[in-house]
């Protein structure tokens, strides 16, 4: 058997060039390894301790997210919605007041997680109540330019 010089492929006696990489194998008697493993136990690694931490880091559990977060991100998402939608400002300001609402509670309480979910339905419902009045003052500039009113149709 030939060895590559190259990449330390086996070949057969008659091959001329290498099967893996292609390299020219050298002619004549078959290429021997000049370094080989000696004929005795196998190379052993020495035995190493596992890794320890310098310190012992102490455990604490997850904490939890806050529920009203939580409530605060969902209504504040639905509520923006039902704001937007015209016709459907009763349902949207409901939400917002309660997206508001546990919002703040959700920023008070410190011993849960969730902080930035409840700013975010706090800063959502803050939005739902901008467009909420918009909408409010646009239907009422619309009423205000009507030249009749209902009572003058009687």
């Amino acid at each position: 058997m030939k060895i590559c010089p190259n990449c330390n492929t086996q070949n057969e006696d008659a091959a001329t060039f290498c099967l893996n990489c292609g390299t020219p194998l050298p002619a004549g008697a078959p290429y021997e390894q000049p370094y080989a493993q000696p004929a005795g136990a196998p190379y052993e690694q020495p035995y190493q301790q596992p890794y320890q931490q310098p310190y012992a880091q102490p455990y604490s559990a997850p904490r939890g997210t806050s529920g009203m977060a939580i409530a605060s991100l969902i209504c504040g998402i639905i509520g923006l919605l039902f704001s937007i939608i015209p016709y459907t400002f009763g349902i949207g300001i409901v939400l917002d007041t309660l997206a508001f609402i546990f919002g703040l509670v959700g920023m008070i309480q410190r011993s849960k997680g969730g902080k930035g979910m409840a700013i975010t339905g706090f800063i959502l419902a803050c939005i739902g109540f901008v467009i909420f009045f918009v909408w409010l003052f646009i239907g009422l500039a619309a009423v205000s330019t009507y030249r009749y009113g209902l009572y003058d149709l009687f």
